[in-house]
């Protein structure tokens, strides 16, 4: 008597599905759903399995009156189940596969990303590192020459004292030296006078 009953059913329901039968489309099955799938559009009907959250389905009708989605599974079954148990986006969990992907992959990319950073700085603070010294090293340098060239302007400056000093005293000699000789031009011009005449009388008074 069910038997019959179920088929009465069946018969019945197969005018609505046809009338609301819509074009094959993609569909999902709902997000931490695991879905019982039956021969017929309602819960009445015989459970012929099981479909995960997540997998996808392909919708061919939709019963109008216990809204009840004919799909047909990856396997190839055709089966019914409730339809606001799909969704028409993948499921987040079998994305989850790609979302993971794409987060190693960026992961990657920032890793790489932040090791030639991390390279590119070192190298960065290395050249600062090798000017810092540079600098010190050109700032030692110039410091030295600046002591050098202080050092031989004091030479210079003591070599042209000297030189000066010594001309000073040459020309002190040559002043000197010049009077003394016109002082004794002047005392034999004076002297020779007096020299010549006795020594001519000398002579006379030995003759």
């Amino acid at each position: 008597m069910q038997k019959r009953h179920c088929i009465y059913l069946a018969i019945l329901s197969l005018p609505i599905s046809l009338s609301a039968q819509a074009a094959e489309e993609e569909r999902y099955i709902s997000d931490n759903l695991t879905t019982y799938v039956h021969s017929g559009p309602g819960d009445e009907y015989r459970i012929l399995g099981v479909l995960k959250a997540g997998e996808p389905v392909t919708l061919l009708d939709v019963h109008t009156t216990t809204q009840y989605a004919q799909i047909r599974d990856k396997k190839g079954r055709v089966v019914w189940l409730p339809a606001k148990q799909l969704s028409q986006v993948p499921s987040q969990l079998s994305r989850l596969p790609d979302l993971e992907q794409k987060i190693k992959n960026l992961t990657d990319q920032l890793n790489d990303t932040h090791h030639r950073l991390k390279e590119r700085s070192q190298e960065i603070q290395e050249k600062i590192a090798l000017s810092e010294k540079l600098i010190e090293g050109l700032k030692s340098e110039n410091k030295g020459l600046k002591e050098q060239l202080t050092i031989r302007n004091q030479q210079i400056n003591e070599i042209e004292n000297k030189t000066n000093a010594e001309k000073n005293n040459i020309m002190m000699k040559w002043f000197t030296y010049g009077g003394m000789v016109a002082g004794t031009g002047f005392i034999l011009g004076l002297l020779l006078p007096f020299l010549i005449p006795r020594r001519k009388r000398n002579r006379r008074w030995m003759d």
